[in-house]
């Protein structure tokens, strides 16, 4: 369909927003059910999450970085080529890899830190207890992370199958297990510590190797392991223009409410905690994007001369792609009633391409104000 012409708006730029392990051993039967036991509890906690209340105010995911962290000492790591030595009884085969930093990623609502990462022989079931296990044959490489849930749902977490190993011009490796709590269910506004393991050649080079979170078909969140820290990609701050006066209907009769956009970002994933709610997406699929909005609407002209207030919809704003107005509401909104002198902060959470022309309808479908939205 045709959109009406857009009316003049006003320029608004947005500002960007230990566990300890436990020993013993775990047969496949066991370590099986406990991954089944944990996805059953996840899937339930995930799927109350958008209505559960919480205390604390969180920024949007990415509005802020992830403090200094300190991890325990491996025991018995052992020095090797490219390996520095950490103090305790040697433990066979485990080296601390010196490439390995210190840095973090954003994923879904959690903030994941790398403390760094070791290489040993001793299997996943006997890491935690070195001075009594004896090396497999097997080489693995130990990253240790702390997983922090930034919202405030009561459970949450991150799976077995949500972060793989990428060496440089290699194929993804599976995590072979999760040692501690880093693999497991995550209290809101908690960290959880421990390693995530992975089978690798015992040539392995962790140069250019990186973690990376997501299923398949979705978009990713790549970490490199060695190298320059990376800076955030995400959320990316984006300057609106603000519709400006929009005009609604009630009952066929129109309203008037001034639009100004707060804040805009774009990124593969949104999270917040606002006014006791907590919200959070799903990651984007490949190729999408998750428009986050914030603005406030303030009443200026009611339908009639007895209204005191009007309604503003969870739908005042809509999609328009590549000129068609899409079908559906936005993935996160909510309506409100209108007074005059009352301002009302909203915000918007949108599914939107990667790429081509996206637009923000505010208002009326016959004479909305079209706002452009840069996704690329």
């Amino acid at each position: 369909m045709t959109s009406a012409t857009p009316t003049t708006a006003t320029p608004t730029t947005a500002t960007p927003a230990t566990a300890t392990p436990t020993a013993g051993t775990r047969t496949a039967a066991t370590r099986t059910a406990r991954r089944a036991i944990a996805a059953t509890l996840a899937l339930a906690a995930l799927a109350t999450a958008c209505g559960s209340k919480g205390g604390s105010t969180v920024a949007p995911l990415g509005a802020s970085s992830a403090g200094t962290t300190t991890f325990a000492t491996v025991a018995g790591a052992t020095s090797a080529p490219g390996a520095v030595t950490t103090t305790g009884a040697a433990s066979p085969g485990t080296s601390v890899l010196a490439a390995v930093t210190a840095r973090s990623v954003r994923f879904r609502q959690f903030t994941v830190s790398v403390a760094r990462a070791v290489t040993s022989r001793l299997d996943p079931d006997d890491f935690a207890s070195p001075d009594a296990a004896e090396p497999s044959d097997r080489t693995y490489l130990y990253v240790e992370v702390r997983v922090k849930n930034e919202v405030s749902f009561e459970t949450s977490f991150i799976a077995y199958d949500e972060a793989r190993l990428v060496p440089a011009g290699g194929d993804p490796i599976k995590m072979s297990d999760g040692v501690g709590k880093a693999v497991d269910l995550v209290d809101g506004g908690a960290t959880n510590a421990g390693w995530f393991a992975f089978e690798v050649p015992a040539s392995f080079d962790v140069t250019g190797a990186a973690l990376v979170f997501g299923h398949p078909g979705e978009e990713t969140e790549r970490l490199p392991l060695t190298g320059a820290v990376p800076a955030p990609a995400w959320p990316k701050a984006l300057t609106l223009t603000s519709p400006g006066t929009v005009t609604f209907l009630d009952s066929s009769k129109p309203f008037t409410v001034g639009i100004r956009i707060d804040r805009a970002t774009l990124s593969t994933s949104v999270a917040f905690d606002h006014e006791r709610a907590t919200f959070a997406s799903k990651q984007a699929l490949a190729g999408r994007r998750k428009l986050y909005v914030e603005f406030t609407a303030d009443l200026v002209t009611t339908s009639s001369p007895s209204s005191t207030s009007e309604v503003l919809s969870y739908e005042a704003a809509r999609l328009v792609i590549d000129g068609e107005r899409q079908s559906g509401s936005p993935e996160m909104s909510d309506s409100t009633i209108l007074e005059k002198g009352a301002p009302y902060h909203g915000r918007y959470v949108f599914d939107v391409p990667a790429k081509g022309k996206v637009q923000l309808a505010w208002g009326d479908i016959t004479s909305p104000v079209l706002v452009d939205v840069p996704v690329s």
